[in-house]
């Protein structure tokens, strides 16, 4: 056997260095330091595997399912790991804020993540949806390309389109997804709208006006499949008395 063949080459070694993370199986845990005598530790507690498991969490907690601040997690790790993930989160600017210690005798490496988290995942995955994957027209969803999408439909994003928020936990290295059903990001956008609409009501009340230069799109529930000829004719027609409302009301409107 050649040397080549019984020793990993550098550029090996790095590629799995790189895909460390790739492979990180993730416990939700009480610190060993404040866990009561009766608590479980984390090596006995049911692995969550992959960083859209987090991604969930985080969605649980923004809606206040889960009353907590900040959330432990424990990473599988051997000591030679440990050093080598130790050494990375203090060099690189993204992770010198993370709080983390070692814990031999469970052989977890235990990391925090602030509460600032929330705001930045859920904030940049509601604007990636809003703004890249889905446009709805005449109370309809269509996909990007104008085909007609079922409202149950599930989309899959992969988690690095949020690769360029420092404070992700570097999920632009880790692999995985969020699943999400068209249903789902009609609330989404019907909240969106809810939250402009009362925006642009606040601006009327701050100048004293009367008329709210904001229309709420109508939506309707069926899918697509039940949708006929007459129905496109309709909500065409109320698409375009909408575009003439707003040019009546802005002279820079320009109707499609």
């Amino acid at each position: 056997m050649s040397s080549a063949s019984s020793k990993p080459s550098s550029h090996m070694a790095d590629k799995r260095a790189t895909a460390q993370l790739d492979r990180l199986t993730l416990y939700p845990a009480t610190p060993p330091e404040t866990a009561s005598p009766d608590s479980p530790t984390p090596s006995v507690r049911l692995p969550v595997l992959g960083i859209d498991k987090i991604i969930a969490e985080i969605r649980n907690r923004i809606y206040g399912r889960v009353d907590v601040k900040e959330e432990w997690w424990c990473i599988s790790l051997s000591r030679d790991e440990f050093k080598d993930f130790k050494a990375r989160l203090e060099t690189e600017e993204g992770y010198s804020w993370q709080k983390y210690d070692y814990f031999p005798d469970v052989a977890k490496f235990v990391l925090r993540m602030p509460g600032t988290i929330h705001e930045t995942v859920i904030g940049g995955f509601e604007s990636l949806v809003m703004e890249q994957l889905i446009d709805i027209r005449r109370g309809i969803f269509r996909a990007v390309d104008g085909s007609l999408v079922n409202g149950e439909r599930i989309l899959r994003i992969g988690l690095k389109d949020f690769g360029f928020w420092p404070d992700c936990l570097g999920i632009d290295n880790v692999s995985g997804e969020i699943a999400i059903s068209f249903s789902q990001l009609y609330e989404i956008v019907q909240e969106a709208e809810a939250m402009k609409e009362a925006e642009a009501m606040k601006e009327c009340i701050d100048r004293g006006t009367r008329e709210v230069n904001y229309l709420k799109r109508r939506r309707v529930r069926s899918p697509p499949e039940q949708l006929t000829e007459s129905d496109e004719k309709r909500f065409k027609a109320a698409e375009k008395e909408v575009e003439r409302q707003l040019s009546d009301q802005d002279g820079d409107y320009i109707p499609e």
